[in-house]
């Protein structure tokens, strides 16, 4: 019970919900700033970054998990996939550059799979009843 009540990255509903603010502050931050991005077909014209592969075929993979789950009930999966996909999003805004990268279509691709991992991350956390904290 203690490590539920715990504000650190060892509880994990806490660190999912830092994920999802961090998430929002890069939008939020985008918007205060006037950043500018081009429309999505010029963003995937720029290869894709192995790290940034994996977080948007997690996204796309949620539906298979969700249809799984439909059958066999492991509802277990949900929390799991969470965690997992929050670890590499976590991983990303560590190590690339969003609204401070130069190169205007790595920037947009960028910025989508910032949006996409939020919506994603607030599905999520509707499924299993988390607040969706945009501030930590």
């Amino acid at each position: 019970m203690d490590l539920a009540l715990k504000q650190s990255f060892d509880n994990p509903v806490f660190y999912v919900q830092y994920t999802y603010a961090r998430l929002h502050n890069i939008v939020e931050e985008a918007k205060k700033r006037g950043v500018e991005f081009l429309d999505f077909d010029s963003a995937f014209n720029e290869p894709i970054d192995p790290v940034e592969r994996r977080i948007f075929n997690s996204i796309f993979y949620l539906n298979s998990i969700l249809d799984d789950i439909s059958l066999d009930y492991a509802v277990h999966r949900i929390p799991t996939f969470t965690l997992d996909i929050a670890r590499d999003i976590n991983f990303f805004y560590q190590n690339y550059r969003v609204l401070g990268e130069e190169n205007p279509k790595v920037r947009t691709k960028r910025f989508i799979l910032v949006k996409a991992s939020l919506i994603v991350l607030g599905f999520l956390f509707d499924l299993m009843g988390i607040e969706k904290k945009e501030h930590m």
